[in-house]
């Protein structure tokens, strides 16, 4: 929702013409978002800005993987099968292919059935 939008919302309540309850039976907007909007909106002086959405929400997978950077992440296993997830990370980033989690390298690496077997030390063999 736009600033001017939140602005329309609250503005029969700023110029008294309506009460916070009347503008939430009215617009369905719940009164606590009503009233968030309201101690913004004051705080600021009335600076419009205020009710911009500055939410991250909107931006909660800034750096979500393309199929190619899947794709290279794959192709990197299956060029070099005897690295780890994190190994093949570091590589990537060092290389300056790309920047990702070695856990998000697990990840597509288990998606694509390209994860290798844990492979049991001596130690955890015996007895």
């Amino acid at each position: 929702m736009h600033a001017l939008q939140r602005y329309e919302i609250i503005r029969p309540i700023l110029k008294d013409e309506k009460t916070p309850k009347q503008v939430n039976e009215e617009t369905s907007v719940p009164l606590s978002t009503i009233y968030h909007y309201l101690k913004l909106f004051r705080q600021s002086g009335g600076d419009m800005k205020s009710l911009e959405d500055k939410s991250h929400a909107v931006h909660s997978h800034p750096k979500r993987l393309t199929r190619e950077d899947k794709d290279k992440v794959a192709q990197y296993k299956l060029q070099h099968s005897h690295l780890s997830s994190r190994q093949i990370t570091e590589v990537l980033a060092q290389e300056g292919i790309l920047q990702v989690h070695d856990r998000t390298v697990s990840n597509i690496l288990r998606e694509r059935g390209l994860t290798t077997p844990f492979l049991r030390t001596w130690t955890s063999m015996k007895g």
